[in-house]
């Protein structure tokens, strides 16, 4: 008799577990639709995805992939700081960095679309008046931040600041718009700080 109680126990609480995950499953495809409004999914340059940048229209570039985590934010696990800095940026590196297949799959039901084209930056330079000048943005972005350097890539520029005791690496264009905010554990290894592989040029 214990047996087949046991048996009874075990097969409800499975039953339990496939319908509560049949229901996870339905509820994320309903997201994608309600993101994406049965539309198809939108292109989006760089600088129109990067004024997707508040807690409340905050758009995040995996992979160049597009995602929409606007509604997401309150519920993620890690706090919303962590999403809200990077609203309107490149987030693939981190992301993949620290987030498991689930987290992968919860992304997903928050894609609306692709990146194209690229960020303007014809105008790269390695004079010094055109480093400072990328300085003079770095130092408004970040008024209280120990500057390194600033070196130029063939289409941004990147400056290494120390700020608040921890070390960055800001991804700067041509206008000053911040594409890219890299903290140290972004980095594999700190000791290649200059040649690790997003500071080759390419």
């Amino acid at each position: 008799m214990k047996k087949f109680t046991l048996i009874i126990i075990i097969f409800f609480f499975a039953s339990v577990i496939i319908i509560v995950m049949f229901g996870f499953l339905y509820n994320q495809q309903q997201k994608i639709q309600a993101i994406n409004n049965g539309n198809p999914p939108v292109a989006l340059t760089v600088e129109e995805a990067a004024a997707h940048s508040t807690s409340d229209d905050c758009y995040l570039i995996v992979n160049n992939k597009i995602y929409d985590v606007s509604s997401y934010i309150g519920q993620h696990p890690g706090g919303k700081k962590s999403i809200i800095e990077r609203c309107g940026q490149e987030a693939g590196k981190i992301f993949s960095a620290i987030h498991s297949n689930f987290a992968w799959n919860l992304l997903a039901s928050y894609y609306i679309g692709d990146v194209v084209g690229a960020v303007n930056n014809s105008n790269i330079s390695s004079a010094p008046e055109t480093l400072k000048r990328i300085e003079d943005f770095v130092k408004k972005a970040y008024p209280q931040a120990e500057i390194i350097n600033v070196k130029p890539k063939n289409d941004f520029y990147v400056a290494k600041i120390i700020d608040h005791n921890k070390l960055y690496e800001i991804h700067i264009d041509n206008s000053g718009k911040i594409l890219q905010v890299e903290v140290e554990n972004d980095e594999l290894d700190w000791s290649i700080w200059d040649t690790d592989s997003d500071d080759i040029l390419h």
